[in-house]
């Protein structure tokens, strides 16, 4: 009967772990370093303007009112280069792209990209309607962006509040647009609707402020 020598020492798992041993010692290392992503997004079939100076000429101005389409959206051009999360901003030139006045650039790794800014300047009684809300979105779904933004001076209806919400645009009414010019621009302006003499916002609510 064949017997087992158990004394007999076990070679092979020795001679296993000396060559695993010696075959990660000759394998290659690679040594990462770490490196901020750069995030590029390309300006698609947009026509941009030329890049002007935006607080030209807007120095003396309260009323936002008082300043013409251009000014307005040059404006608000000054107001997104002053807000830390965006990197980039640049205004259209041609009113057939689709309701799109300034395109701002959030280069943030994983949560930036680009956003599509509507502007409308309107009388505190001539409010947003949901109209302006479906142009914007029928305008990002078809290009690369992450947000549509819509600004006025006036207010929206209750069925362009309820669309933004449902589709994801964000809107910013007058009480919110003189809030972040005081908090980024350090400016006050009004609102006054010189025709019917009333002026409905003077001052900038507090950041708690309901669209």
């Amino acid at each position: 009967m064949f017997q087992h020598d158990c004394s007999r020492p076990k070679s092979r798992p020795r001679v296993i772990g000396r060559s695993l041993a010696l075959f990660e010692q000759y394998q290659p290392v690679e040594q990462y370093q770490p490196v901020q992503p750069i995030i590029e997004y390309p300006w698609d079939d947009l026509h941009y303007a030329e890049e002007l100076d935006a607080a030209a000429g807007l120095d003396s101005v309260r009323n936002l009112l008082d300043l013409d389409g251009y000014e307005f959206e040059q404006l608000l051009v000054k107001l997104c280069e002053e807000i830390p999360e965006f990197d980039e901003v640049r205004r259209t030139r041609s009113r057939a792209d689709g309701g799109i006045d300034l395109v701002a650039v959030n280069k943030t790794p994983y949560v930036g990209g680009r956003v599509a800014i509507q502007a409308k300047r309107y009388a505190p009684h001539h409010k947003v309607e949901i109209a302006a809300v479906r142009e914007i979105i029928g305008s990002i779904s078809q290009r690369e962006f992450t947000k549509g933004i819509i600004i006025t001076t006036s207010g929206f209806t209750s069925a362009a509040r309820h669309e933004a919400e449902r589709l994801g645009v964000e809107l910013y009414d007058g009480e919110r647009l003189l809030w972040l010019l005081h908090h980024h621009l350090h400016r006050e302006f009004n609102i006054i609707d010189q025709a019917r003499r009333k002026p409905p916002i003077r001052k900038p609510p507090g950041p708690s402020t309901a669209p």
